[in-house]
């Protein structure tokens, strides 16, 4: 089956309403380290802004789905600024560079954990509680619905370990010419 008939091309409405929640958690982590005055906030967000232009150059420039533009998250980014790799390589790229975003998730809930044994607050409980259902509910299931569940690349994903259809297998995109193999 052809790549173009599976999916769609993205609306920017689709794209925005994609990236939503990952926007959300990085003003709710910058409002956690506000805490610690403006510059910690701004150092928050450009490391939010660094670590996904390094996903979208490391990680999506390998995505069979950013090369099509089929893909309604950072992928449409990665095609326009960025030349394409092979996908073969998706697998290994992945794996070797995710940990850039961990910080962006898993810090800003440290710090808030941090701030309520020094300093308890019901607004930074309510700031930890929020962030945390945002950044691990809400943006992987978004993810996953939006992107992850009829994703040409997701059989050689190193995160589709986490989905419960994820499965190991070869596949091959015969419309583009291009095999990516769970071996790399």
């Amino acid at each position: 089956m052809s790549i173009r008939k599976k999916w769609k091309d993205p609306t920017i409405g689709e794209c925005i309403l994609d990236n939503l929640p990952m926007l959300i958690m990085w003003v709710l982590g910058a409002i956690i380290f506000s805490y610690f005055g403006w510059l910690a906030s701004l150092t928050y967000l450009m490391y939010c802004l660094f670590s996904i232009l390094w996903f979208i150059r490391f990680i999506c420039t390998y995505c069979l789905n950013s090369r099509l533009g089929r893909c309604a998250s950072v992928g449409k980014i990665a095609a326009a600024l960025f030349v394409s790799n092979p996908p073969r390589l998706f697998r290994r790229q992945f794996a070797w560079n995710i940990a850039i975003l961990f910080p962006v998730w898993f810090v800003p809930a440290i710090v808030a954990i941090y701030i309520l044994l020094i300093d308890f607050s019901y607004a930074m409980l309510v700031l930890l509680v929020t962030f945390s259902i945002i950044s691990f509910v809400i943006l992987p299931m978004a993810s996953k619905k939006s992107t992850c569940d009829d994703c040409t690349m997701k059989n050689v994903c190193p995160w589709s370990k986490f989905h419960k259809d994820g499965a190991r297998k070869h596949i091959t995109v015969s419309s583009s010419r291009v095999a990516a193999s769970s071996d790399e």
